[in-house]
């Protein structure tokens, strides 16, 4: 996929994601946890410098932004609860519910430091 965006982009045009991810030197306990109770779109250990660069990138920057990723998870959570009437008036009870306890599951997560959160850019060369 890295490879086809870098194709689609002009010369020196920039690709930013961000990726969540399994923490190294995780227990197989621990991974396992992870992998369970993890965000539904947890990666494989971070390797972006070498994928970006061979999918054509440059100036490749991972930049781990935990910290700021679990203090917008805990803002989300906190408006999400304050809002619970609207928002189940919108989803329903069943999916208001589910999308709380995602959340609550990955927050949980982070704070054990078994999921990190990276933003990856770089430019095409």
């Amino acid at each position: 996929m890295l490879r086809a965006i870098s194709e689609a982009l002009k010369p020196d045009g920039r690709h930013i994601f961000y990726a969540i991810t399994l923490a190294s030197g995780l227990t197989t306990e621990e991974r396992q946890r992870a992998i369970r109770d993890g965000n539904e779109h947890v990666g494989a250990a971070p390797g972006y410098q070498v994928l970006m660069t061979q999918a054509g990138f440059a100036d490749v920057d991972v930049v781990d932004v935990t910290d700021s990723y679990l203090s917008t998870m805990e803002a989300w959570s906190i408006a999400w609860k304050a809002n619970a009437d609207a928002l189940i008036r919108l989803l329903g009870q069943a999916e208001y519910q589910r999308r709380i306890e995602l959340r609550e599951v990955d927050i949980a997560a982070v704070r054990s430091k078994f999921l990190l959160r990276y933003r990856v850019s770089g430019v095409k060369v």
